[in-house]
């Protein structure tokens, strides 16, 4: 988390964490770590926070100093409420586990990733990762990213060895190639003619 915190400083920051009690973890790490005051737009999430779960809970603390957390198993207007701070910018560092890969549009400054994986001890596959990393530094919010592959030796995917690409999409995994692929794959493999007249 110290180079989440010495690099990320005056940026938008996402760290990928690999489940939920790491997300709330972790943020936690961050939040105490930073010193400064509440915002008031900040203190309002943290007050939804804590009348829509209870006081306790972690969120409460972490938005107060502009830290969040965001996984599925949260409280719908809690997600989206964390998500709107995220692009208002009142949230500059979000610790996110796989549900930035479903539909969530949010890009950052700095992507920060150690050993990613998703669900329990899988590590994250190649598409995962390139949509992930597609979050930094997107058009209209920030002229470039940095993603920070924390101690990329140790993992146990590679992703930066691996093809980028998936049949286009990151929809299309686990299903049959789209017919456009299959039928140049068949002709490639079968030295068919192209289409004749």
């Amino acid at each position: 988390m110290n180079l989440a915190i010495t690099l990320g400083q005056g940026a938008s920051n996402i760290v990928y964490a690999n489940g939920a009690g790491d997300a709330e973890t972790i943020a936690l790490e961050i939040a105490e770590r930073l010193d400064r005051p509440p915002t008031p737009r900040r203190q309002a999430l943290a007050q939804l926070a804590a009348e829509t779960v209870h006081w306790p809970y972690a969120l409460v603390t972490c938005v107060k100093k502009g830290v969040a957390f965001h996984y599925s198993n949260m409280p719908t207007q809690i997600r989206t409420a964390v998500e709107e701070a995220v692009a208002r910018g009142d949230i500059d560092y979000l610790v996110c586990t796989t549900t930035l890969l479903q539909g969530v549009n949010l890009s950052a400054k700095n992507l920060f990733l150690c050993r990613p994986q998703k669900g329990d001890n899988v590590p994250l596959e190649s598409v995962d990762f390139w949509n992930l990393v597609g979050r930094a530094g997107r058009l209209m919010k920030e002229f470039q990213g940095n993603i920070f592959l924390i101690d990329y030796d140790n993992w146990r995917k590679k992703p930066l060895e691996q093809p980028r690409v998936h049949y286009g999409c990151a929809g299309n995994r686990g299903r049959h190639p789209p017919k456009r692929f299959r039928t140049l794959a068949r002709r490639q493999t079968t030295r068919e003619p192209a289409d004749r007249d």
